[in-house]
């Protein structure tokens, strides 16, 4: 997650680095809604949240998701993780603009 203000700073959210091996970062190893509120109110700007399913759900969760960018990659996968858990509360999202890259890859953003 990155606050994208003048002075950007950058939370790592992991259960296996070591901070000391990682000075320019902020090594978060547990998400809670207490972490992620704290994190949302030192932010003077939005926050870009680069992350697979588990991390996006807990941001979620905690009613701290305005926008959602999706690239879709066109690649059959057998097994992965879901970006939203089956039982995860319905969403409204509107199609805000999508754009197709000569890789075949789909970008969409939603509100």
């Amino acid at each position: 997650m990155r606050s994208t203000g003048s002075e950007a700073k950058t939370f790592v959210f992991s259960r296996s680095l070591d901070q000391t091996n990682h000075p320019s970062v902020t090594i978060v190893p547990e998400v809670s809604r207490e972490t992620l509120a704290h994190i949302r109110a030192q932010a003077a700007k939005d926050i870009w949240l680069f992350g697979g399913g588990v991390l996006l759900r807990s941001f979620v969760e905690a009613g701290l998701v305005e926008t959602v960018e999706v690239a879709k990659v066109p690649a059959l996968l057998g097994a992965g993780v879901p970006l939203l858990a089956p039982h995860a509360q319905r969403a409204r999202l509107k199609l805000k603009r999508h754009r197709v890259y000569g890789s075949r890859i789909v970008f969409s953003r939603h509100r």
